[in-house]
Order: C-alpha cells, then sequence, then structure tokens
C-alpha cells in the first residue's frame, strides 16, 4: 500500500494539473477578461508603489535610511 501510495504521490508532483493553464488561457483569450485583470493589476501595482513609499519615508523619519 505505501508503495502505491508513493507511486501515485510521485505521478501527481511530476505531473501537476493544468487548471491554472486553463484559467490564464480563458483570461488572456477574453478581451473584457484581460482587460479586468489588467485593472487589478495595475491597482495593485499602485498600492505596492504607496506602501514602498510609506516604508521609505517612515523609515528616513526615524533615521533609519
Amino acid at each position: 500500500m505505501r508503495s502505491n501510495l508513493a507511486a501515485l504521490a510521485r505521478t501527481s508532483y511530476s505531473m501537476p494539473p493544468d487548471h491554472g493553464a486553463a484559467i490564464v488561457a480563458t483570461i488572456l483569450g477574453d478581451e473584457a477578461l484581460k482587460a479586468d485583470w489588467m485593472a487589478e493589476i495595475e491597482t495593485m501595482r499602485l498600492r505596492i508603489t504607496a506602501i514602498r513609499e510609506r516604508l521609505a519615508a517612515g523609515l528616513s523619519a526615524a533615521g533609519r535610511c
């Protein structure tokens, strides 16, 4: 039983499911979904930039940068 489970695990790890690739293909294949995704990416980019700017300002004010 142990060797059968090990063989099943090995197969799962060496051949992962293609669900992620299917999701990407669906999103990139539809212009409306792609536009939504790009807008979400832009929102996250701006958020991360703002967080980094606040961190740098905070470190600078504290004399650590």
